[in-house]
């Protein structure tokens, strides 16, 4: 035996059959290679989607932890009790935040550009510190400052004057019966100060599109009087402390707590010439939370709820009369709600739901007594787009009131911008139909007089019957006053907080990190989109080992 040969290790058998294989072997390892490349690449291509759209969520918000949605608008200058207050939150911020369409008539495209579905955002300088992007200078007055997708839209540049189509904001429901179903726009022309990058707070949005949205930018105080809310916000921002960023529970909890003033939900609390209080909302029908909430806060108080409607229409067998306001209420006995007395000066109960009782004025015009019948046609109470639909009720007179005391009484009807706000019928801009020439001198005298004192009053039962609707059955409440319940002491009373209202804070921030994961799996579904070459490469790394495995 050679002696140089007889040496046998591990390490050089391994060794010398690499070497030998060294060509085979090299094609199973770039094999292996590629299908490790194709599998890991799939799976890092699905991470880095997830990864990008979970920071364009929480980019485009900025420092924004939370929002608070108000169920209208409230005022700006609450913000500032609720920061002192706040335990948890470095910056509250409120802005105005509405829909619009943007014309620019000088820009460098082709005729008239025009950009819809603009997001309008009034703000202050503190909106911008929750972010990275901000403009050179923050617009004031008659300017505004466009992201660059509103900008591209538009063909606008820095100077160019654009014309903003602006809602004019209605508190009353668009599709109830005194809503206005087409929108009021008011145009305003302003100038480009500025254009912000599509990033950061120049993309601002709540909602969990991917699509760059269409920004502007004006100051708050503008907007505000603008759409005729001035010093009002209906957003607002919030941003948590950076030791609370992930305690969202308590957070909300916390402002869900944060008080809100009778005028910061649109409760309107007046003294009447009777002696009353009298409780009515911007939105002229309590909706059924804010009715709950401040009815809530009542108890141990004498109250009554008060429901007024207007018929178009009222008639008897020998007269008609239009334009009647109705009301649906108890009738009480004492002051200062009551009494309410006919004619021989005693004092008229409720009427069952199928009667009325009318005033003196529309018993004359309709030449009724108690026992007979009349007819109310009036407009059903919510509406579908045009469709305006007309009902009729049929009703007993049950008795004739004197148009005096509590029967004489117009503070019962809240005001209504274009009808009570008018010195004439005549004048009136309502959201109905509304036929002039059916109104008569008689009319125009008792406006005049009585202004809209109601002419019918009808049970609360047939109101909720016949006039109730999703929005509210009750558009004011009667409160009695005491030794220490006086107007003060009762808005004192009625200063609820955002949780009792109804009102839901949305941690936003935490929502669109939700929103970016969704319920795709993309590492899956890349894996799934590239398996033949997943495939192809375990089949070639599989049979490049095979024919080596053969061929040894």
């Amino acid at each position: 035996m050679n002696p140089k040969h007889s040496a046998f290790s591990l390490g050089r058998l391994v060794c010398e059959t690499l070497w030998y294989f060294f060509r085979p072997l090299t094609g199973v390892v770039l094999a292996v290679a590629v299908t490790t490349a194709v599998l890991v690449g799939v799976l890092v291509l699905g991470d880095s989607l997830r990864e990008s759209l979970r920071h364009q969520a929480i980019d485009r918000l900025g420092g924004v932890d939370d929002a608070l949605f108000a169920a209208g608008f409230l005022r700006q200058d609450c913000t500032n009790d609720w920061q002192k207050a706040a335990k948890m939150y470095s910056q509250i911020v409120p802005i105005v935040r509405v829909s619009a369409s943007l014309e620019n008539f000088s820009g460098s495209g082709d005729g008239t550009a025009r950009a819809n579905g603009v997001q309008i955002i009034g703000c202050s300088a503190t909106f911008w510190t929750l972010g990275v992007v901000k403009p050179a200078r923050q617009p004031q007055g008659r300017e505004i400052v466009l992201n660059a997708k509103t900008a591209e839209l538009l063909h606008a540049k820095i100077g160019d004057r654009i014309v903003v189509w602006l809602p004019v904001v209605r508190g009353i429901p668009a599709e109830s019966s005194f809503g206005r179903r087409a929108d009021l726009l008011k145009p305003s022309a302003v100038t480009v100060v500025d254009i912000v990058p599509s990033e950061n707070l120049g993309a601002f949005q709540l909602a969990g599109s991917q699509e760059i949205p269409r920004n502007a930018y004006v100051d708050l105080a503008w907007l505000a009087e603008e759409i005729d809310q001035p010093g009002r916000a209906n957003l607002v921002l919030f941003s948590r402390k950076a030791e609370f960023s992930h305690d969202t529970g308590n957070a909300l909890a916390e402002l869900e707590r944060f008080p809100l003033l009778p005028e910061d939900y649109g409760l309107r609390v007046t003294r009447t010439r009777r002696g009353y209080l009298f409780l009515s909302t911007e939105r002229l029908i309590f909706d059924p939370a804010t009715e709950k909430a401040v009815t809530d806060h009542l108890k141990g108080v004498e109250f009554q709820r008060v429901f007024i409607y207007l018929a178009e229409r009222v008639t008897s067998h020998h007269g008609e009369a239009w334009y009647a306001t109705v009301a649906a209420l108890p009738l009480a006995s004492d002051p200062p709600f009551g009494p309410f007395l006919d004619t021989a000066d005693r004092p008229v109960t409720t009427p069952a739901e199928d009667e009325c009782v009318i005033n003196e004025w529309l018993a004359e015009r309709l030449q009724v007594r108690p026992g007979e019948e009349i007819t109310l046609t009036y407009f059903a109470p919510e509406t579908q787009g045009a469709d305006i639909r007309r009902e009729t009720a049929s009703l007993k007179v049950k008795a004739v009131v004197r148009l005096q005391g509590a029967a004489a009484d117009p503070e019962l009807v809240p005001e209504v911008r274009g009808l009570t706000d008018k010195k004439t019928i005549a004048d009136w801009d309502p959201p109905f139909p509304f036929d002039a020439s059916r109104v008569t001198r008689e009319d125009e005298d008792y406006w005049t007089q009585h202004r809209a004192t109601p002419k019918i009053f009808v049970s609360p039962e047939f109101a909720k019957k016949h006039w109730a609707s999703r929005y509210g059955k009750t558009t004011g409440i009667q409160v009695l006053p005491t030794s220490g319940l006086d107007e003060q002491a009762l808005r004192a009373r009625l200063t609820l907080s955002v949780g009792e209202l109804g009102w839901q804070p949305q941690p936003v921030k935490e929502q669109a990190l939700s929103a970016s994961q969704g319920t795709t799996p993309f590492d899956v579904l890349f894996l799934a989109f590239n398996l033949f070459v997943v495939v192809a490469s375990l089949l070639l790394t599989g049979l490049l080992f095979v024919l080596n495995v053969e061929k040894r």
